[in-house]
């Protein structure tokens, strides 16, 4: 039952009364063609011919009819999944598992990563470990995923070695173009010192200390670079500082 009351500024009221009655309607179920679909208040788990995908309860901001589709290369490492038409991100992280279809006996399993693809073939590393077949990982977004080799190791590239006796720095510059960089050592003299990476512009620096490192005579500068699929990359010089 409703009642409103309607007044103007000299006080004059209307009052305009009427009732509501609701009748019972049956709820149509939602109906959808996609095979999964997936609830956010559930446990998802999404298997296909070379991929298991597991989403934890809550792990998704809504429910979500999946768009899904395999693409088949036969000279790929693994097919490419695309699990849904857009990238979705999720709340939390979810294990995703793909298949080595075509693993070769001189690679080393350690070589295979996880990639993310973009629509306009642009490759992400999104990390992983091989088992049993698969290359695990976990991710935080529904998208485009399949697998990847890197066997190419991180180039490093001393940056203008002749000043650094001036400058006080020893710089090196890395660059890793399929997965990204692991860890790294410095070594001066065959001991090691603490290079710090600058991440924002890929650069390995160490703060010459004249309490640590006589100057005017020859080193010998060393740094190793190692990358997630475990691809070293080496540089030795000798220089005054």
């Amino acid at each position: 039952k409703f009642d409103y009351e309607l007044k103007d500024l000299h006080g004059n009221t209307s009052h305009c009364r009427f009732v509501v009655r609701g009748k019972p309607q049956p709820i149509q179920p939602v109906s959808y063609d996609e095979k999964y679909y997936l609830k956010w208040d559930e446990v998802n788990h999404i298997n296909e011919p070379g991929l298991e995908m597991h989403i934890p309860k809550g792990g998704l901001y809504d429910n979500i009819p999946l768009n899904h589709t395999i693409l088949i290369d036969s000279e790929a490492v693994s097919f490419t999944y695309q699990l849904h038409d857009e990238r979705i991100p999720l709340q939390t992280y979810s294990d995703l598992y793909i298949g080595v279809r075509n693993k070769v006996a001189t690679i080393d399993s350690a070589k295979y990563y996880v990639a993310r693809m973009e629509k306009d073939g642009k490759a992400t590393s999104l990390g992983g470990k091989y088992e049993n077949g698969f290359v695990k990982t976990r991710v935080r977004e529904l998208g485009a995923f399949t697998v990847k080799v890197d066997t190419v190791p991180p180039l490093i590239t001393a940056v203008n070695p002749q000043r650094w006796r001036t400058t006080g720095s020893i710089v090196f510059k890395v660059e890793e173009k399929e997965t990204d960089i692991h860890s790294y050592k410095g070594m001066i003299d065959g001991k090691y010192v603490p290079f710090s990476w600058e991440i924002t512009t890929n650069r390995i620096v160490y703060k010459i200390g004249s309490h640590k490192i006589k100057k005017g005579i020859p080193h010998v500068i060393e740094l190793v670079v190692t990358d997630e699929c475990e691809n070293e990359g080496k540089v030795s010089l000798t220089i005054t500082l």
